[in-house]
């Protein structure tokens, strides 16, 4: 029975593994999709259980070599020595190169998980024009602007001391085929990535359907990838490959130095111990929690924005009960 429990308890820390990696993977190219986000919503809960049924599956095995005899193991000089803490249940025997390749993932898996919220909370935009047209089966179509431009204003920042110009925004009347009204539609608030002109062509998203929400246009945004409702891409784009590369360089950074300065025994005890467990299923299940949250739209678009921030608390916090579990008195 013992034998079956470890095992398993190694299956469902496995899955946790493949199912966040999947998960935060799904993340990254669903950001063109309007809500739901059934996949990434069915990983997180996933995620949450998997952890949830490992602290299960450990309070059982507790309880059940509590009340077994002590077992014998072999130490690392091969003389069998008790692997049981006084009333606590023995430690399957891990070799060194184990112990060590679980923490790093451990961490990786962590800090992905915190990319997944921070990428959620910039892409989903409760209420936004995008996302109204996106529900509403939008299409893209090449227009022409047929009427002079108003307001036209001059969105610029400075780099190495040079004024540049980031983009342009403007109220512009396009020919749109297709539409109602003789295929004129109005586009307030138009984001161009040059000065527009009349008879400029531009690619726009609107929906036949739902003519009054008028269209959506945005700079060098290739707009086919919203178009019937979106699709699931993985173009990448500077600020997902920025965030990659700072997950890479944070996990490589804390991966070395926990392999290096962590106690082998201690984390051995932390990964079969079920309160320990318990704990990271609670901060699991807040991971879980929270992208369905941010994924539900349930928070204003600058709250959203401010609440990705956070996720960078999740390695935090998950890193922070780990020292703090450890340093626990045990059995």
């Amino acid at each position: 029975m013992e034998a079956k429990l470890t095992w398993t308890v190694r299956l469902c820390a496995v899955l946790v593994c493949i199912v966040t990696l999947i998960t935060c993977f799904w993340a990254l190219g669903d950001w063109a999709k309007p809500p739901p986000h059934t996949g990434v919503r069915v990983g997180a809960w996933t995620v949450a259980g998997l952890l949830f049924v490992r602290a299960g599956l450990l309070w059982a095995r507790h309880r059940l070599m509590r009340r077994a005899p002590v077992a014998l193991s072999l130490s690392k000089s091969g003389v069998p020595s008790p692997r049981r803490p006084a009333n606590g249940a023995p430690q399957p025997v891990d070799s060194e190169a184990r112990i060590r390749w679980r923490l790093a993932a451990r961490i990786v898996l962590t800090f992905s998980a915190g990319l997944t919220i921070m990428s959620i909370g910039n892409w989903v935009e409760p209420g936004s024009k995008l996302d109204l047209l996106r529900a509403a089966g939008g299409k893209v179509t090449e227009a022409v602007v047929v009427e002079a431009p108003r307001h036209v204003k001059e969105h610029t920042y400075v780099s190495d001391g040079e004024t540049r110009t980031s983009h342009w925004s403007s109220d512009l009347m396009l020919s749109v085929p297709g539409a109602p009204n003789g295929g004129r539609m109005s586009f307030d608030a138009a984001l161009t990535s040059g000065e527009p002109r009349r008879g400029d062509r531009m690619q726009v998203l609107w929906s036949p359907d739902r003519p009054e929400l008028h269209g959506y246009i945005d700079k060098d945004t290739d707009l086919r990838l919203y178009e019937h409702g979106g699709e699931w891409d993985l173009t990448p784009s500077r600020d997902w490959v920025v965030a990659l590369i700072l997950v890479v360089a944070l996990s490589c950074f804390f991966g070395l130095l926990s392999i290096v300065l962590a106690d082998e025994d201690k984390l051995q005890r932390q990964a079969w111990s079920p309160v320990d467990q318990t704990v990271f299923a609670v901060i699991g299940a807040a991971w879980a929690i929270g992208t369905t949250r941010l994924l539900d739209g349930a928070y204003p678009s600058d709250a959203q924005q401010g609440l990705a921030f956070w996720g960078w608390l999740l390695p935090l916090a998950w890193g922070a009960a780990a020292l703090v579990l450890r340093r626990r008195p045990r059995d």
